[in-house]
């Protein structure tokens, strides 16, 4: 099973996975991005962190399921990472833009589960400011959200998480998701 996570920027995706990998039957795969990380980020635990040189490279070598750029770094999943994991047996957790989730079901259409991590703009800003994004990446993302209608993939998902309120709320949403799949 292949759990994808996705919505805007902000909103919570990371701390639902989280949440999701706290049971044993889950496991992230870990993607590759350009971006630098943030603060307590670990190389090989929440990111492969590649330079873009190596990105592209790889990308021409075809190694990527799926891959994309958003505001200026790229992300993407590696073919040989998901089928390590689908040989496994595991429960995949991974969090994708909608192209992802659009390429993700369409390869694995019987085993993937698409996930909506939803909240309010101001929440989402306010999560920014949090995690120590700028002003100007903050109003770039937000305008990014009203630009691509990024609320409206909404439509694409098996399940929605609206991540409006306490911690408490969102476990035991994980929770019900978590019977609904397993």
């Amino acid at each position: 099973m292949i759990l994808v996570l996705f919505g805007p920027s902000g909103c919570g995706k990371s701390t639902v996975g989280d949440l999701l990998l706290r049971d044993n039957k889950f496991s992230k795969l870990i993607t590759d991005t350009t971006r630098l990380p943030r603060k307590g980020e670990i190389d090989k635990k929440d990111y492969n962190f590649r330079t873009k040189e190596e990105f592209l490279s790889d990308i021409k070598s075809g190694k990527y399921l799926e891959y994309a750029e958003y505001s200026g770094n790229y992300y993407g999943s590696r073919i040989e990472s998901f089928n390590n994991m689908l040989e496994q047996k595991k429960h995949i957790v991974i969090i994708m833009d909608i192209n992802g989730v659009k390429r993700i079901k369409k390869e694995f259409p019987k085993d993937t589960i698409s996930i909506f991590v939803s909240c309010s703009l101001d929440k989402l800003e306010e999560r920014m400011k949090l995690r120590g994004d700028s002003k100007e990446k903050i109003q770039e993302r937000i305008q990014n959200i009203h630009k691509t209608n990024e609320m409206d993939n909404i439509i694409y998902a098996d399940y929605i998480i609206q991540n409006n309120s306490s911690i408490e709320v969102l476990k035991e949403q994980i929770e019900e998701l978590k019977k609904s799949v397993v």
